[in-house]
């Protein structure tokens, strides 16, 4: 409790105490006005209220005639007191003044309304020789939970024997302490549908505001909302309901501290009131504080046991802890109590596809789609499930079906260009990412993707462009500065492309690549020391790291460290490098690296990168290429691009390949990749590989599966 909170409750208690030393005195009764109205009055004479004070009525007449007319409309016999008990429930006009036994109630009633204006506590003797008091019959359950007693005589009003004014900033906290401590609230005081009805009379233009936002809220003005739910509030403090709503509408706007704000007052207005802890929980989830929204989704839980929003929210918040089967759980019991939870079955997808589980998240999707035909998001996520299996047109099928509903989504967008992008339409993919930026100006994913595309199509300025103002819409892009690094390296500015590796490694430790690109850069200035301890880095995080140890082996040489060069091109190859390839992608020959770092080869490590001292003439035959081809699609997954299956070929080959197998001869293919991709053809025609496979893609088929079982152990 803070110090506002505790100075509000003293003052409380010290009002309470006011009226309990005043009670002390003798036997009273009590009457609790929200207004300090001129005469503690019945509701008849304040509708007759200038004719009686004229005396051209007299109020017990008017009674009179009010009873004699409700008596046709009952079916029983009822005394007087009964009917008139009956008629001031229901908002009749009759001569009883309301007063209740218990000061509290009283206090309720003097605080519950016009907050603009200060309250008062009646005190009345229960005896006197001026009026009447009298107790009702126990017929109805709000004048029981009330504690109603009446007061009447001839005059239609009363004088009080003492008051106590409650001031207009007592009422809230008056309100919040009574609903605490005594449980003394708008459900229990009205506890059944007239009482409802009387609030609404009570407090019509609170819920007036109250529907008023809750109107603007449907056609998205949330700044409008607040306005009117801030409005509710005023006219009625405990509004509960209003601070509920309120909440919603500032998360709407994504100010999640000020909607905790909210959620948290009507919890303290209404501890058991489930759905403000549900809403707390996704203020708090839109924070990425999963663990306290976990705890508000439970208690919401535990208020509401069936309360199948709160499972599926709990289920996205564990969902973003990375806990997919705690997720999967919550979703599956939201499902359970309601079955035609669409988000639900769309969230559970969700989980499934986390899981790498594609089937799974596709029927969920399936089913989410089929409660709910215009769910984009649905379709969304079951492209994204298709694409991960390589099914790259059912994808875009399923994407553009979202961006059809949805065309405002650049999400779609995005993910729609890197499907066409993994398909290899380049130019598709450009078009939806310039369009995903279109729409979202601030989306740095997308530029990171974009400069990717520019990169292929070998527009490196562009490319650069684009890292930038990733970098500058999140400086802690490591992605982007990685990309941005090789940019620069690949144009030559190498002190540029140190500086993004420095920022990378200084972002993610970890970034292997970073390390990298970052050595041949200092290779490229004929730093050969940073360089290798660069690469070493590399290595060390990644020891499978094939090219590092290529790109280590060729930073030994300049300083004649050949047993180490040797020994990083042996590793290099043994990974699945060509060391001929490599070699010749940089130099010409081996005069011409001479040359450049002023160096002289040892034979024997010349002829490891060039290949000049042929071993065998005779390539491997293509019939030993179909098992490997086989065993390497299925340890990539099935399917897998091109450069990936010949590369894992080379490494499950390693023992066997030939030196003129992998020595690229002048102006034709490596053998081993033409054997192999005449092998491919011969499996297709098989039935063991499939034909319709997306360009660039091999794909094992379930019958060759079956022949790799059936042969492997030959």
């Amino acid at each position: 409790m803070n110090t506002q909170q505790l100075d509000e409750l003293n003052r409380v208690l010290e009002k309470i105490r006011e009226i309990a030393e005043k009670s002390a005195g003798g036997d009273y009764i009590y009457r609790g006005e929200p207004n300090c109205y001129p005469k503690v009055s019945s509701t008849l004479y304040r509708e007759y209220e200038e004719e009686i004070e004229a005396e051209s009525l007299e109020i017990d007449v008017v009674q009179e005639e009010i009873l004699e007319e409700a008596r046709k409309y009952t079916r029983e016999a009822a005394s007087d007191l009964e009917i008139l008990t009956e008629l001031q429930h229901h908002g009749g006009k009759t001569n009883l003044i309301d007063f209740t036994a218990d000061y509290l109630i009283a206090l309720f009633f003097a605080s519950d309304g016009s907050p603009d204006k200060d309250g008062r506590i009646i005190l009345l003797k229960k005896e006197s020789d001026s009026y009447q008091v009298e107790k009702p019959p126990k017929t109805i359950n709000r004048v029981e939970s009330q504690k109603s007693i009446f007061v009447q005589n001839s005059r239609g009003f009363v004088a009080p024997d003492d008051e106590v004014i409650i001031p207009k900033d007592f009422k809230r906290p008056m309100l919040n302490y009574l609903r605490k401590h005594h449980d003394i609230s708008t459900e229990t005081i009205y506890n059944d549908l007239h009482g409802f009805i009387r609030i609404q009379d009570i407090h019509h233009q609170a819920y007036e505001a109250l529907y008023r936002g809750l109107s603007a809220v449907d056609k998205g003005d949330f700044d409008k909302a607040i306005k009117d739910f801030t409005t509710a509030i005023e006219l009625k403090p405990d509004f509960f309901g209003a601070y509920n709503n309120r909440g919603n509408a500032y998360f709407q706007k994504r100010d999640f501290d000020t909607a905790i704000q909210n959620y948290d007052t009507a919890i303290e207005i209404q501890p058991d009131y489930a759905d403000a802890y549900n809403n707390r929980g996704n203020a708090y989830g839109g924070k990425r504080d999963f663990d306290t929204a976990i705890q508000n989704y439970d208690t919401a839980i535990e208020i509401k046991p069936d309360y199948a929003d709160a499972y599926c929210n709990r289920g996205v918040a564990y969902a973003e802890k990375r806990d997919f089967d705690k997720a999967i759980q919550n979703y599956d019991t939201a499902i359970e109590i309601k079955p035609d939870y669409a988000d639900a079955y769309h969230n559970r997808g969700n989980a499934y596809l986390e899981k790498h589980d594609f089937d799974t998240a596709i029927q969920n999707y399936d089913t989410a789609i089929e409660i709910k035909p215009d769910y984009a998001d649905a379709y969304h996520g079951r492209g994204v499930a298709y694409a991960e299996k390589r099914d790259f047109d059912t994808a875009i099928q399923d994407l553009t079906t979202a961006i059809e509903i949805k065309p405002d989504d650049y999400k779609v967008y995005y993910l729609r260009g890197r499907t066409h992008r993994d398909k290899g339409d380049v130019d598709l993919a450009l078009r939806d990412f310039n369009t995903a930026i279109k729409l979202n100006p601030d989306a740095d994913d997308v530029y990171l993707d974009r400069g990717l595309i520019y990169s292929k199509k070998h527009d490196f300025e562009s490319a650069i462009k684009d890292y930038s103002e990733a970098i500058r819409l999140n400086p802690e892009f490591a992605g982007a500065y990685h990309n941005r690094g090789f940019g620069y390296l690949l144009l030559e500015d190498l002190e540029a492309a140190i500086k993004d590796f420095d920022m990378v490694i200084e972002l993610d430790p970890t970034w292997v690549g970073a390390y990298h690109g970052r050595g041949m850069a200092y290779f490229m200035i004929g730093e050969f020391k940073h360089a290798i301890n660069n690469y070493s880095k590399a290595i060390k995080l990644k020891p499978d790291n094939a090219e590092s140890y290529w790109n280590r082996g060729e930073a030994w040489m300049p300083m004649s460290e050949w047993d180490k060069a040797k020994e990083d091109f042996t590793a290099a190859r043994n990974l699945g490098v060509d060391l001929v390839a490599f070699f010749h992608r940089m130099y010409e020959d081996v005069e011409d690296f001479e040359s450049k770092y002023n160096v002289q080869i040892p034979k024997d490590l010349a002829e490891l990168l060039t290949r000049q001292k042929v071993m065998e003439d005779t390539p491997l035959p293509q019939s030993r290429y179909e098992l490997p081809i086989l065993m390497a699609l299925e340890e990539l997954g099935g399917s897998a691009a091109t450069h990936e299956v010949l590369r894992r070929v080379r490494q499950l080959m390693v023992d066997e390949l030939r030196e003129i197998d992998i020595s690229r001869r002048s102006g034709r293919q490596v053998y081993m990749e033409n054997r192999a991709h005449a092998m491919r053809s011969k499996l297709v025609r098989k039935g063991l590989m499939k034909d319709d496979s997306p360009h660039g893609i091999w794909e094992i088929t379930d019958a060759g599966r079956e022949y790799l079982r059936n042969n492997q152990g030959d």
